[in-house]
């Protein structure tokens, strides 16, 4: 219970921090260690019986801190090409998209058309807006592990799409700067320079 009284009220910031901080502690620990810490996220995820798009992103930013050493990420044999995952990057799109705007779809289908526009290498323009229904978190999920046999090249070009559709209503908050960095480490990739992007600790 200290721990959901200390992050209840905390920002995105300061929980990614604290999630840092257990995972740097516990890395080196033996496997129940680290299966205890990643109970931890998920406890706290789920403490309020509801877990967001950045609680999900965190879980498995934690759980791929966390793997056993020699576990290969990505990619095994040819990568993928952009074209092949346009409906993946689509959903991811979306999930952004209808993230930032919880009521009005028309802004949610203008500012997921603006992160299509950079998506130029999946064709994502090509395809009809998702509907807000089939954006969940389930299918975020299984998306991104999709996405993630990308090369680094086109998951930049994913990132760099989705902080277009975040920042179609003029700025980047660090809140949504907060998410990007979580999608970019649960794809394995840093966080490239972001338009209007806020400080980053």
């Amino acid at each position: 219970m200290r721990w959901h009284e200390a992050l209840r009220s905390a920002g995105l910031t300061e929980c990614r921090q604290a999630v840092d901080l257990a995972v740097a502690g516990i890395r080196q620990r033996d496997p129940a260690g680290r299966a205890a810490c990643l109970a931890l996220v998920r406890e706290l995820a789920e403490a309020d019986r509801a877990i967001t798009l950045f609680e999900a992103l965190l879980m498995g930013r934690a759980q791929r801190a966390l793997q056993p050493p020699g576990v290969v990420r990505g990619f095994h044999s040819k990568p993928l090409p952009p074209a092949q995952v346009r409906s993946e990057v689509a959903t991811v799109l979306g999930v952004m998209a209808y993230l930032g705007q919880t009521q009005d779809d028309a802004a949610a289908e203008s500012a997921w058309r603006d992160g299509a526009a950079r998506a130029t290498s999946f064709g994502v323009g090509e395809l009809p807006v998702p509907a807000r229904r089939d954006c969940t978190l389930t299918a975020f999920d299984g998306a991104v592990r999709l996405l993630d046999n990308l090369t680094p090249l086109f998951k930049g070009e994913l990132i760099m799409a989705c902080s277009f559709v975040m920042r179609a209503d003029g700025e980047l908050s660090q809140d949504e700067t907060e998410l990007l960095s979580a999608l970019a480490d649960l794809l394995d990739m840093p966080l490239p320079p972001l338009p209007n992007n806020t400080a980053y600790i």
